[in-house]
């Protein structure tokens, strides 16, 4: 059997987190492309309606997933440099930052956010909508 063998096994996960690194600098190079495109007004002069319009017919994506990018791409390193480095340096994947940055958001301590890093998505996202929910109540 083909996945019997632990070699093999082996070769398949290191290479997946290779290419998790890869698309991870490659997410920030994109951010870093598209604040760069935005401010120099490049939707407008394209006739597009807003960058996100003009992102997703230019990436092919959905409208809301180019709506992501560029606030991500706004955002992100005027935010929190440190996470915008990590993703660079493909340490973190998109999806980290863009969740971290969302707890972040909620005036989290930098204790809960620190330690956030450590959790799985799932477990980031719930202590998001329990710190939402401690605002709200203040």
């Amino acid at each position: 059997m083909l996945f019997a063998d632990p070699t093999l096994v082996s070769t398949f996960k290191e290479e997946l987190d290779e290419l998790s690194m890869q698309m991870a600098r490659i997410h920030a190079r994109v951010l870093v492309i598209l604040n760069q495109l935005h401010r120099a007004g490049v939707a407008g002069r394209d006739g597009a309606r807003s960058m996100a319009d003009w992102t997703a017919t230019t990436l092919d994506i959905t409208h809301a997933a180019a709506l992501q990018l560029v606030n991500a791409a706004n955002r992100l390193y005027r935010t929190d440099p440190f996470l915008f480095e990590e993703l660079e340096k493909g340490n973190i994947t998109f999806d980290r930052a863009m969740e971290t940055l969302r707890l972040e958001c909620t005036d989290a301590p930098y204790r809960v956010v620190d330690k956030s890093l450590d959790l799985d998505l799932t477990a980031v996202n719930r202590l998001i909508h329990q710190y939402r929910r401690l605002t709200r109540k203040r």
